[in-house]
């Protein structure tokens, strides 16, 4: 099996983990998956895999079907970002994955289908071209629904248009710490874009991790849309370092100890939540970006892939076994202390 996009090493560079690309589509004769009973909803399905799977350029994914899968495959699989939290919600949904997990293909979200690409680091213009390319060859084959006047008709108004969301994933550790994230999300509201967390409940995500997409689909161009939110994002980025190299210069001796002892406690604890994990993991791709460690020669691995493999489901499908309270705490630890990385002082090598 190749490397997730996940696991790339570009997904532990700077701030940007990683680009994605959505978009909504619905098939004419049908109506929306909100308001599909059982059976037509699974014949909907059915006939829609069945043209896909016709189509050579869209058929050698991995196809999966929820007729046929338990509750922790669905979610190890949304815990991968391949499915949406809608569809795991979805008592009848089908789609096709890549290999690599870089390009998803919903059927019956909250919409009939929902493209899906991404593309590890800062290459919002790929994941795009990516999910254009795709859209083209599912019109071929499906007759959308779309409105010379409106565009693409869906579920939601707040997609109708183009029916894209472009985003992008940021570690945004420092500003997380200085208490600006919700200065952040107030300013660029304006612009029709939002902030929210990627992993974690509520408005703070435990792993400092966000997602900066547009909120505007209608009377747009979807160029536009990438373009203000690449530079809407170069700010942010900016923001950020200046507030890195601010904390690095103003906490030097704090920040490189709170990095340390994180990777120790990772490296030796027999027990973690999933919230403390991802709040140590945070700390240590800060130390990567900022240059206080470094991984060891012939080190493999992301920290990002780590934030989504201690996720309940996925660990269980890699300790083949069912597990919750302590039992999965201590599964959690036991994968951290088998597959971090192991580092070394960037600080020190750099004196010598």
């Amino acid at each position: 099996m190749s490397e997730a996009w996940f696991e790339k090493k570009i997904c532990d560079t700077g701030c940007i983990i990683s680009s994605k690309c959505r978009l909504a589509r619905n098939i004419d004769g049908y109506n929306f998956s909100p308001k599909l009973d059982e059976e037509s909803a699974r014949r909907m399905i059915d006939k829609t895999v069945e043209q896909i799977r016709r189509d050579p350029k869209l058929g050698g994914s991995r196809f999966y079907d929820f007729r046929n899968m338990n509750l922790t495959q669905k979610q190890e699989m949304q815990e991968q970002h391949s499915i949406s939290n809608y569809l795991v919600g979805q008592k009848e949904a089908a789609g096709f994955i890549s290999e690599d997990r870089s390009v998803s293909l919903m059927v019956n979200e909250e919409d009939h289908i929902r493209i899906q690409t991404f593309s590890a680091g800062a290459h919002l213009d790929a994941a795009f071209e990516e999910a254009n390319r795709l859209d083209d060859e599912l019109g071929r084959i499906l007759p959308y629904v779309y409105s010379d006047k409106y565009g693409y008709l869906t579920t939601c108004l707040s997609s109708t248009g183009t029916g894209m969301r472009a985003s992008y994933f940021l570690h945004l550790p420092v500003l997380a710490l200085a208490g600006q994230i919700e200065s952040v999300k107030t300013e660029i509201s304006r612009f029709n874009v939002a902030l929210k967390p990627v992993t974690g409940e509520g408005r703070k995500s435990p792993a400092d991790v966000y997602q900066i997409t547009n909120t505007m689909t209608l009377g747009v161009r979807e160029e536009d849309v990438i373009s203000s939110l690449q530079k809407i994002t170069a700010q942010i980025v900016a923001q950020e370092q200046a507030y890195e190299k601010q904390y690095f210069t103003q906490q030097r001796d704090h920040a490189i100890d709170a990095v340390w002892r994180c990777y120790a406690t990772l490296k030796y604890a027999r027990m973690l939540s999933y919230s403390d994990a991802l709040v140590m993991l945070s700390q240590i791709r800060l130390g990567l970006n900022a240059g206080i460690i470094r991984p060891a020669a012939d080190t493999d691995g992301s920290i990002y892939a780590l934030m989504i493999r201690i996720q309940p489901a996925s660990l269980q499908t890699y300790f083949g076994k069912e597990m919750i309270g302590d039992e999965l705490e201590k599964a959690r630890a036991l994968y951290l202390r088998t597959n971090l990385p192991d580092m070394v002082d960037a600080v020190s090598a750099q004196k010598q």
